[in-house]
């Protein structure tokens, strides 16, 4: 957490979760960087998809421009995020905003919140979130997702006291899941307001010092390699992994040991992951252990920057340049209509393979119920 002023607890909506989930992590070591779902692809793609979405760029005018970050609009940026506005669009809403900040505050704490992309229209305020990373991140009990909503009620609640149902929306264009890219989860407006907001303003004004390990927080905290939490859950998954069945089991005991297995494994790796790390800094710094180094690799070779297929062409007698068409998604980018372009292409079905799911959101897939 930042602290820039002791008085005040200062915090972003993009890490909320782990405090909202472990309320002790705010007392460890090492603060957690605001996140971005696909590193710096995810901060270039939101930057694509805000102008875009605000019509202050068309897709052409946006091909191969360097993000403010410094990264550089790909095709296959272009062909997602042109779909994603696509889906956010709200035809007649009252409310239309990009990049929207809903940040709010007390006394004592900030939070700092920048939505992707926030509507109202009639009695229903949607909240879309932009997810351009390829780890799975669900709608339902988001608290990243909770605080945009809360703090848009807060800022403009006065000005649309009809709010009745919140929509919010995960959007992750590059992300295999079994329910597609883009899941919803809705909540009634009260719901939002007596109880997650509520719960948000406790939290902050008095977190707890109590530590709670879990797959998605964890992953991500600094303090995971000195966290006696996430030390004990690595310990006992070991345990789990020894000391498994091995004989013949039931439909339901095979189910919970699967399950007890996948938590296990989230668990080992998020700790093994920062342990290396950790090794890794000692050894840099000139520490010293019997049976790590640090050594260097090669990459495969590649080409000089600067070189061309032309200049490739003059020293090799050979031309190496190589032309391959467009991906289907880019084509319809490029102007080709999406119906000739499905009429063309084809898509393959992979092999099925064992994955988990929900069935509530089975049902809510199949049957089109809606659950608060």
């Amino acid at each position: 957490m930042e602290n820039g002023d002791k008085r005040m607890f200062r915090t972003n909506a993009t890490i909320l979760p782990r405090l909202m989930n472990c309320n002790g992590s705010h007392k460890m070591e090492g603060a957690l960087a605001p996140f971005v779902s696909g590193g710096q692809e995810g901060e270039t793609a939101k930057y694509a998809a805000a102008m875009l979405a605000s019509n202050s760029a068309t897709p052409d005018k946006l091909r191969d421009v360097k993000a403010p970050n410094g990264f550089f609009i790909t095709d296959e940026i272009i062909a997602h995020v042109s779909e994603y506005v696509t889906a956010i669009r709200q035809e007649g809403a009252t409310f239309n905003q990009v990049n929207c900040d809903v940040s709010f505050n007390a006394e004592k704490w900030h939070l700092d919140a920048f939505a992707d992309h926030i509507a109202f229209s009639g009695t229903t305020l949607y909240i879309d979130k932009l997810a351009f990373g390829f780890g799975i991140i669900e709608p339902e009990n988001n608290w990243e997702m909770l605080a945009y909503a809360f703090g848009w009620w807060r800022k403009y609640g006065m000005l649309f006291p009809n709010l009745e149902t919140v929509v919010m929306t995960i959007h992750q264009p590059r992300a295999s899941h079994p329910l597609g890219q883009s899941r919803e989860w809705i909540i009634e407006g009260r719901k939002l307001v007596a109880t997650y907001g509520k719960s948000i303003c406790e939290v902050l004004a008095a977190p707890s010092a109590q530590l709670r390990t879990g797959l998605t927080w964890c992953r991500k905290c600094p303090a995971i390699a000195r966290c006696p939490a996430a030390r004990e859950a690595s310990m006992n998954a070991v345990d789990v992994s020894i000391s498994a069945q091995t004989e013949n089991l039931t439909i339901e005991l095979l189910e919970y040991e699967i399950t007890c297995l996948e938590q296990a494994k989230a668990a080992i790796k998020n700790r093994l992951e920062m342990l290396e790390n950790d090794a890794a800094h000692r050894l840099k710094s000139g520490g010293v252990m019997q049976n790590y180094m640090m050594k260097s690799g090669l990459t495969n070779r590649k080409w000089p920057d600067g070189m061309t297929a032309e200049m490739l062409m003059m020293l090799t007698g050979k031309d190496l340049s190589v032309k391959k068409l467009i991906t289907p998604a880019q084509a319809i980018v490029a102007g080709v209509s999406e119906t000739a372009v499905n009429a063309i292409a084809r898509r393959e079905t992979t092999a099925p393979k064992l994955t988990r799911v929900d069935p509530s959101k089975l049902a809510q897939r199949s049957f089109g119920k809606k659950g608060n």
